[in-house]
């Protein structure tokens, strides 16, 4: 919400993801389910160059007189999501805005 540049629309699914299909899209484990956790969001988007940037401690796409923020929240969820041996990924979406994949073992 913090980059939408117009109302801001966020979009929640999640859907189950096989051991096997984790295991191949993944490269997780293949010894439990998971659930895959899609968020979406209208906002200004990210390139695909960036997408795996995003995610490195203090590491900026924009200075802070175009966003305001430090870096680190997406930092801090990848270690969360790590910690639960989980993934997290982001991609642009054709329409518009960012989607953020969240895959996390069922316990």
């Amino acid at each position: 919400m913090k980059f939408s540049t117009e109302l801001p629309e966020i979009r929640v699914h999640s859907q189950p993801i096989t051991p096997t299909e984790a295991a191949i899209r993944f490269n997780l484990p293949d010894n439990r389910p998971y659930v895959q956790i899609t968020l979406e969001d209208n906002g200004i988007g990210i390139e695909e160059q960036y997408v795996d940037k995003i995610f490195a401690i203090f590491k900026r796409l924009h200075n802070r007189q175009q966003y305001p923020g430090t870096g680190i929240g997406l930092a801090i969820c990848k270690k969360i999501v790590e910690n639960h041996h989980g993934h997290i990924f982001a991609r642009r979406r054709p329409e518009g805005g960012t989607a953020m994949e969240v895959v996390l073992p069922l316990i």
